[in-house]
């Protein structure tokens, strides 16, 4: 994998909550970008969504949202416009993004985004390979990456950003 070191001027860290695993039986429920300008955390977008659905009792107890939450919530279809103006075309950054999140924010947009899509877990386990893992949080405590929740799609967009620009520091 090749990879560049220049980071962007401006890229969008993305991050969602869910009803469970699966993009094609599941739902968003939270949806956060975070929106970052020469480094630094300018501007940022967070809705919960109500997906329409319960929410799995496994979801519930990973990211603390339950049916009460989201019961008066937008429907996804309500905050698209919204959700596109705010990224534009910046590159969208995200922890596990491609085999995650891109899919289900591209099913429920109904489109496929034409934005760079940049992963950090595999920048982070090139930056980092000498860490027992690389999930978010591990990474999180190493680099004293503060955040109030984990589990949240705004802290963990938060974060990401904050992860991708080390990454490329590293590297």
């Amino acid at each position: 994998m090749e990879i560049t070191t220049k980071i962007p001027t401006t890229f969008i860290a993305i991050d969602i909550e869910t009803t469970g695993l699966s993009a094609v039986n599941d739902k968003i429920i939270e949806i956060s970008a975070v929106k970052f300008h020469n480094r630094r955390h300018i501007d940022d977008y967070t809705r919960l969504i109500n997906p329409q659905r319960s929410i799995s009792y496994h979801a519930s107890q990973v990211n603390g949202i339950d049916d009460s939450m989201v019961c008066n919530a937008p429907k996804f279809n309500d905050i698209i416009d919204e959700l596109l103006d705010f990224i534009g075309d910046a590159p969208l950054i995200g922890h596990n993004i491609k085999l995650f999140d891109i899919g289900f924010i591209q099913k429920e947009l109904g489109l496929v985004l034409n934005n760079p899509i940049i992963d950090t877990l595999p920048l982070s386990r090139q930056a980092f390979p000498f860490l027992e893992n690389h999930q978010l949080m591990t990474l999180q405590r190493y680099l004293k990456i503060e955040t109030s929740v984990n589990h949240r799609a705004y802290d963990d967009a938060l974060s990401t950003g904050y992860l991708y620009i080390r990454c490329l520091q590293e590297l």
